[in-house]
């Protein structure tokens, strides 16, 4: 019966330390978890400003939109200009000859060392007036 007694002693001893040993693993688990995730500056957090207040302090401004895509190229570059053309353009489905109407232009930068030029890329776009018309 005292080694029942003694024996049921040791073993709720022993549940008590790994409660405590499981409550210190949460929370080293849940620091770890803050340290990772959390925000990582000491920034004043947003909205703590009232914002009705701050709408009419500041003076309103249009933004216009910013032209996007890439600047061009400077003009004072030497430029080599290839034409890409049909030589006998005309339409696939009834032949009928096709009319330019329009040239599509890119540009891309040659870079040679000790010299830089530009190739100019030209292509002439047709359509065909007889298959508009239908």
């Amino acid at each position: 019966m005292l080694q029942l007694q003694a024996k049921e002693r040791a073993q709720s001893e022993e549940i008590a330390e790994l409660k405590t040993t499981v409550q210190l693993l949460i929370e080293q688990l849940n620091l770890s978890k803050s340290k990772r995730f959390s925000s990582q500056s000491e920034k004043v957090a947003k909205g703590t400003f009232n914002e009705a207040e701050q709408q009419h302090a500041l003076p309103k401004v249009n933004k216009s939109k910013a032209k996007t895509g890439r600047k061009p190229l400077p003009e004072a570059l030497e430029r080599e200009v290839y034409l890409h053309e049909l030589s006998a353009p005309c339409c696939e489905c009834c032949q009928t000859p096709l009319h330019e109407c329009g040239k599509e232009v890119s540009e891309e930068l040659k870079i040679i060392p000790q010299k830089v030029s530009v190739i100019r890329h030209e292509r002439t776009k047709y359509t065909c007036r007889q298959c508009e018309k239908t």
